[in-house]
């Protein structure tokens, strides 16, 4: 990757993104503020904004995710 980044999302559904920081070339940690019992949606590129490209420019194609997580509190 070249460095720059598109964490793609918003509204209620988009979870708080606290840090987004490159270790490497290859590898991305999003530190984010998530609730119990709560779905998410966020991605990587978007229509608009396509920062992730290798080196040679090229787009990584958008990438959304979605997920949920778990009660605060499990049942038995």
């Amino acid at each position: 990757m070249n460095g720059a980044k598109s964490i793609c999302g918003g509204g209620p559904n988009f979870p708080n993104v606290k840090s987004a920081t490159w270790l490497n070339q290859k590898q991305l940690v999003i530190e984010v503020e998530l609730q119990p019992d709560t779905d998410y949606e966020m991605g990587l590129n978007c229509p608009s904004f396509r920062n992730f490209a290798s080196a040679e420019g090229v787009a990584l194609v958008p990438l959304p995710w979605s997920f949920t997580t778990l009660p605060a509190v499990l049942p038995d």
